[in-house]
């Protein structure tokens, strides 16, 4: 049976600045919504599949990446959220895990600001 996609106001929008990650209760899941630096938002599932720690209260920061060896830097326009139980890091866009693309993942779910209000598809 397939699953409707539905439109879920989680919060106004000055309830989660810039910086902000909150757990929110949409449609019987538990998902994890932040609020980018840029003012844009991201959801995502509110659970690790490591151990099941609620990500909402981990911490989003911007993916490490390289272009070479030996060189480290943030990128501009890529952000992750960690576990806080164990630093787990998934990919805000894609939901993988840039340490094991292949074996961790979780759901991502579209986020939008509509009026003043943070909405989530799910």
């Amino acid at each position: 049976m397939e699953r409707r996609i539905q439109r879920h106001v989680v919060c106004e929008r000055g309830d989660l600045p810039p910086g902000g990650l909150r757990s929110f209760r949409v449609g019987g899941r538990r998902i994890a919504v932040a609020c980018l630096a840029d003012g844009s938002y991201r959801a995502v599932a509110d659970t690790c599949p490591h151990e099941m720690s609620s990500l909402a209260n981990g911490r989003v920061e911007k993916m490490l990446v390289s272009n070479e060896v030996g060189r480290i830097r943030a990128a501009d326009d890529k952000c992750v959220i960690i576990c806080p139980w164990h630093n787990f890091e998934f990919d805000l866009d894609t939901g993988q895990s840039p340490c094991e693309p292949d074996r961790l993942r979780i759901a991502t779910y579209r986020a939008e600001v509509e009026e003043d209000e943070v909405v989530v598809y799910a």
